[in-house]
């Protein structure tokens, strides 16, 4: 799950990570983007994607990944990753980005 916002209208992100700006915004457990994440209208596709039993969270840049890994856990997700080196520790690595496999609006 990618939860950076990008106006550049050009994302690209980890293999396979779902795109959902907004989904790490700061806020409460019953704010407007966690209801949005909710399991009742979360997107079916990151609950098919999701590695069972939790969801890893991909380019994690300041405080949005931390801020999504805890409104994920509050959902009930077991196995919340986060990876902490964000996107400047995966493309150091030499590692590809590419378009988002799904993309997901969590804010409006």
């Amino acid at each position: 799950m990618d939860v950076l916002r990008d106006n550049t209208g050009n994302h690209r992100t980890l293999p396979g990570a779902i795109y959902m700006p907004g989904a790490g915004d700061p806020g409460t457990f019953r704010d407007r983007v966690q209801r949005r994440l909710s399991p009742g209208t979360r997107p079916t596709d990151l609950a098919e994607r999701e590695p069972a039993p939790g969801v890893s969270l991909r380019r994690c840049e300041m405080l949005e990944s931390y801020n999504a890994a805890l409104r994920a856990m509050q959902l009930g997700y077991r196995n919340v990753l986060w990876y902490r080196g964000g996107l400047s520790s995966w493309t150091a690595a030499k590692q590809q980005l590419q378009p988002p496999a799904a993309v997901r609006d969590v804010i409006n």
